[in-house]
């Protein structure tokens, strides 16, 4: 059976799998989020979330681009585009390739920017030659997991941004390194770890090269070949400020490209026009109040008036306890922001109509999305705890009271507060992911870390925030993980989510089911996301080889066939219809891997109602999806499934599975003609088994 069907060996515990990536509904699967007409509402925080006002990294903002994993093979495309256009940083590439083509294994170091994760692509392609393979490691990823894990010959590997890195302290770190380095070079793979620290302490057992940018000039040079002018260059060169980035770099020399001017293609990036206009407005020292509202507006980023007006007089209450106490006292109700005036643009804000459907109605917003991170920078740097701590008090309240996307918009601004304050973003991370202010906390620390993995440098961020959840934290903790690997956090590093998940479900706890569970989320969402949502069913079917249905290992049996089913009826965010179906119809090639596991949940008698329903709810689905190819595509079930299913099966299913067709609701009448094409389809695979024996 081909490796990219059967997922990682667990015995090895393997971060990453070589093979090439793929282009849970229950009572347990979520909270509950709000008592409707007597039914409870569970958010089971499935989708995407809404990058609406966002800004991250140095300036960018999320376009809704498809977000790739971090972990797993790295594609053609991805290794061309790095090659294309790249500019040398000179010295220290030289020392790292040489390091990497003599020792096998290099770490680069350096302040995010610098462009080690493309020198990096660039130093294993050179190395390995066109042909070449190179796969991404996890960023937690262990040294004693490095030198642990199988490596292929003639492969390349790659850490980015690992987290500890070089700097890891204690005298077995160079023994450790030693390792691994031993282990690659004897595999004859090659390995580059890049680590996002200037100062990380080097050892004698691996090479350790500070990266540096390249020459401005010579990064654009390349990059405009022809149409570079060399006054534009040195143009840009001496309007760059410090602290800029290739990244920076290289959308400058795409709006060169485009006819821009250099002082225009760098006022357009780094935007410092719109940051000195928030310098200046706060160097004015503006009063409390507008101090207030352009907090309010971080938080809230568009907000209608009336609502606005409520976060005002809430955020002041807790900024001004005792004035408040005393306003209240004297009977003086009225909400502060309206003794103002209702006119309330400033140069910073603006009154903007929006439409809910019923007419329009007055919000505030920002004149530009950027301002909201300088915004943010500046509070940042010019108020201390007493502020801080009031702002806190008053995102635990908007939280609880919020709507979802409320407590969407202020995960993004956390998000982005970890930029310039990672210990006051993970101080909210810590306190609402164990549960203390309630479902909605929990809620929003996982929009929090999706929204980190926005932005490929705070992954590994997120990452170790997670794993320390699933790992070593309390038991709210852990299940505010397993939400969190449901999402863009499982997108990203979709290997590293299924083994985390799998560890909560081995671990036959409370958190066991509610992580069975969240794996078929997982696999709902990198369906819908083009994810490698087939490295799944290769777990699953590795794991089902471990296991027993009776015996000492007879419940962990049941918790991976309850994974099963999970993976079988999730729901596609997409369209509300299976997974599996728009995962068969993408990829038909792993029906038969698909078919297998399948086969075993109709077999697990405890199961076996829910398999038969999750069968015929995949058949309604096809008539929806596949048009005039359902039938083809049904008999193609059939024949796998009659395939993967025992002789002595085949009766009892088509018993059974007649008996749920024919008692079926009117909502899955639509699925009678595709099953008895089914149906047809596992007698004749009968037929060939009985000739056979």
């Amino acid at each position: 059976m081909a490796d990219e069907e059967r997922g990682e060996e667990p015995a090895q515990e393997e971060e990453a799998r070589d093979a090439a990536p793929e282009g849970g509904q229950g009572e347990d699967a979520g909270r509950p989020v709000a008592d409707v007409g007597g039914r409870v509402v569970y958010n089971n925080f499935f989708s995407q979330v809404d990058q609406r006002g966002s800004t991250y990294g140095m300036g960018e903002t999320w376009s809704g681009e498809r977000v790739r994993a971090v972990t797993g093979r790295i594609g053609a495309t991805v290794i061309e585009e790095a090659v294309a256009g790249y500019a040398s940083p000179g010295a220290c590439y030289e020392t790292a390739y040489a390091s990497l083509a003599s020792d096998h294994v290099v770490v680069t170091t350096g302040k995010p920017g610098l462009g080690k994760r493309t020198g990096a692509l660039v130093m294993l392609g050179d190395v390995l030659g066109p042909e070449g393979v190179i796969v991404a490691l996890p960023p937690s990823i262990s040294l004693r997991e490095l030198a642990r894990r199988e490596y292929q010959a003639g492969y390349g590997y790659v850490v980015l941004d690992r987290v500890g890195g070089v700097g890891d302290s204690g005298t077995e770190v160079d023994h450790a390194w030693l390792s691994v380095v031993d282990r690659v070079c004897e595999a004859g793979a090659y390995l580059v770890v890049t680590v996002s620290d200037a100062t990380a302490r080097a050892f004698d057992s691996v090479r350790s090269v500070p990266w540096e940018l390249p020459k401005v000039t010579s990064a654009l040079r390349i990059r405009l070949g022809a149409r570079a002018e060399e006054g534009d260059l040195k143009a840009v060169e001496s309007r760059l400020p410090d602290g800029f980035t290739m990244r920076d770099l290289v959308q400058i020399g795409e709006l060169l490209a485009d006819g821009y001017s250099a002082e225009e293609a760098v006022a357009d990036v780094l935007d410092e026009a719109g940051r000195q206009k928030v310098h200046e407005w706060f160097e004015k020292e503006p009063s409390e109040d507008q101090v207030v509202k352009a907090t309010v507006l971080v938080f809230v980023p568009l907000i209608v008036e009336r609502h606005y007006e409520m976060c005002f007089r809430l955020l002041m209450e807790f900024i001004e306890p005792e004035v408040n106490e005393q306003e209240d006292a004297e009977g003086d109700n009225e909400p502060r922001a309206m003794a103002q005036e209702r006119r309330r643009e400033d140069d910073l804000i603006r009154v903007v109509r929006v439409n809910d459907g019923a007419g329009t109605r007055r919000a505030l917003a920002f004149r530009e999305d950027a301002f909201r991170r300088y915004v943010l920078e500046e509070l940042t740097a010019r108020y201390g705890n007493v502020f801080w701590d009031a702002v806190r008090a008053w995102l635990d309240r908007l939280v609880v009271l919020g709507d979802d996307g409320a407590r969407q918009d202020i995960a993004s601004a956390l998000a982005l507060l970890a930029y310039f304050d990672r210990d006051e973003t993970e101080a909210y991370l810590d306190y609402w992911s164990r549960d203390k202010i309630g479902w909605q906390g929990q809620a929003t620390a996982v929009y929090i870390l999706w929204y980190l993995c926005l932005d490929e440098a705070m992954v590994p961020v997120a990452q170790r925030i997670a794993e320390h959840w699933a790992g070593q934290g309390t038991g709210e903790q852990r299940y505010t993980a397993i939400r969190a690997f449901c999402g863009e956090l499982g997108v990203r590093l979709p290997h590293l989510g299924a083994r985390r998940l799998w560890q909560l479900v081995r671990q036959d706890n409370l958190y066991s089911e509610p992580a069975a569970l969240a794996f078929g989320e997982l696999f709902g969402t990198l369906v819908v996301r083009d994810g490698d949502a087939g490295q799944l069913i290769g777990h699953l079917r590795t794991q089902l080889e471990q296991y027993e249905p009776v015996g000492p290992s007879r419940n962990h049996y049941r918790l991976t066939l309850l994974t099963v089913l999970a993976v079988l009826r999730a729901r596609s965010a997409r369209s509300g219809d299976p997974a599996i179906v728009e995962y068969l119809r993408d990829r038909p090639e792993r029906l038969s891997a698909v078919a297998e596991l399948w086969a075993t949940a109709l077999r697990f008698r405890p199961f076996r109602r829910l398999a038969l329903e999750a069968l015929m709810n995949g058949l309604a689905a096809l008539s929806r999806l596949s048009g005039t190819d359902a039938e083809r595509e049904a008999r193609a079930l059939g024949d796998a499934l009659g395939a993967a299913l025992p002789p002595e099966e085949h009766d009892l299913l088509r018993t059974d599975f007649l008996a749920l067709l024919t008692h079926a609701r009117s909502g899955a009448a639509r699925a009678q003609n595709l099953g008895e094409i089914l149906l047809a389809a596992l007698d004749r695979a009968a037929d060939i088994l009985n000739r056979r024996s």
